[in-house]
């Protein structure tokens, strides 16, 4: 609702003072929303912590079905899309093909400016 009232604020012929004052109602009321969001989230995770707790000497299978809840979503998978020549490609054998060869030349890559000395030395250190 502030927020509405500040960005009407700044129209022509509004003064500043009637600006700053709208925009410090504005900074009043985000302050007060986000502390009260973090007095909720608070509550909520000791609620939870403590079902936790009754639950983890009771039932097991209950116990971590309830550490599952915790963890993140797992609602949204993988874009299964690649980019290839401006176009967009959705098949699926494709798309992964593609996601296996850049994560196999993720952790395989030649070492660029490779300092022999310092090669030799591990070799001679490991006994190779």
């Amino acid at each position: 609702m502030q927020e509405n009232i500040f960005l009407k604020q700044k129209k022509v012929g509004v003064t500043c003072a009637q600006k700053d004052g709208a925009f410090q109602n504005y900074k009043y009321a985000q302050w007060k929303f986000d502390r009260q969001k973090r007095q909720i989230e608070r509550e909520y995770n000791r609620t939870r912590l403590s079902d936790i707790h009754s639950v983890c000497t009771n039932n097991r299978k209950e116990f971590w079905d309830q550490i599952k809840k915790l963890g993140p979503s797992k609602k949204n998978p993988i874009p299964m899309k690649v980019k290839k020549n401006d176009d967009l490609v959705t098949d699926v054998e494709f798309v992964c093909d593609v996601w296996k060869t850049e994560f196999e030349n993720l952790y395989n890559r030649p070492a660029l400016n490779q300092d022999r000395t310092s090669v030799d030395f591990l070799h001679e250190m490991h006994g190779q």
